[in-house]
């Protein structure tokens, strides 16, 4: 899948609901999507994903827990003509410049922006999360 949004990330999680409705994360399905959440998003392209990966013989456990996170923009890191750039000779891909810098090659989260959105039952049912609560 193209990366069509380099800053948002929306993950899948096997979860259990405990009796006080709050949502326990489980196991990443190693699902990502580089898209902003929607409720429509769901229902387009997630719902039919799980379908689809269960018909092909993925094992996971419903329900499924959709979480979305922001990532730092990549124009964080030093770009080619600064003070670094002695150091950052040679260095073609942002992975290889944040390397060098001794930053992670990963970009990472936005601090807080990690949020439970909804989760989804096996018959396909989407339960909206209170996010201040992480209840359903």
């Amino acid at each position: 899948m193209p990366k069509s949004d380099s800053e948002h990330r929306i993950g899948l999680y096997e979860c259990q609901i405990s009796s006080d409705r709050h949502i326990l994360p489980g196991n990443s399905l190693k699902t990502l999507y580089y898209e902003r959440f929607t409720q429509d998003f769901v229902k387009a392209r997630i719902m039919p994903d799980l379908h689809n990966m269960k018909r092909q013989g993925a094992v996971f456990q419903y329900p499924i827990l959709v979480k979305s996170w922001r990532l730092y923009l990549e124009h964080s890191v030093p770009s080619h003509g600064g003070p670094y750039d002695n150091e950052l000779k040679g260095k073609s891909s942002l992975k290889e410049i944040r390397e060098q810098l001794g930053m992670s090659a990963q970009r990472e989260k936005v601090p807080g922006s990690e949020t439970y959105r909804v989760v989804i039952d096996e018959h396909g049912n989407i339960f909206p999360v209170d996010p201040t609560t992480n209840t359903i």
